[in-house]
């Protein structure tokens, strides 16, 4: 683990996240060229039958049914959030040289917005009279297929 970021050092190799993201993204690609009619016929990426049919026609009210992961797909943790320790916090914060550079920050921080979302807001955004900053909020990804 790193002291100051709380993260771990990578490992050899690549993280089953990332296998499982190209696994998804490879999967798409050849599952979109066929309503085209071109491209391959046969997908290399098998898809996960049990899963489809848990969740085909379910209700969003109900939990989601357990199933076994696909063939070729690696077993992903659930990642926990991580938060910047107060102590980390304050050195960052005394850092900013002045107001202006602070005010950002705390606004970002405290309005719990997504990168994107931030680095999308622009002068028009910003109502200065009344203090007020609109942030466009980023649309949640589908689930990957597979």
């Amino acid at each position: 683990m790193n002291p100051k970021t709380g993260k771990r050092v990578l490992a050899a190799g690549y993280a089953p996240a990332t296998i499982a993201h190209n696994l998804s993204a490879v999967h798409g690609f050849y599952a979109f060229h066929p309503h085209f009619g071109r491209g391959p016929v046969l997908n290399p990426v098998p898809k996960n039958r049990a899963r489809l049919a848990m969740l085909a026609h379910r209700s969003p009210l109900e939990a989601p049914g357990r199933h076994r992961r696909g063939r070729l797909r690696p077993k992903v943790s659930v990642r926990q959030p991580r938060a910047i320790p107060d102590a980390q916090w304050e050195e960052l914060f005394t850092r900013m040289r002045c107001a202006r550079d602070r005010a950002p920050l705390a606004c970002y921080v405290s309005s719990g917005a997504r990168a994107t979302e931030l680095l999308g807001v622009g002068l028009a955004d910003v109502d200065w009279r009344k203090g007020r900053l609109w942030v466009v909020r980023e649309v949640p990804p589908q689930l990957g297929s597979g």
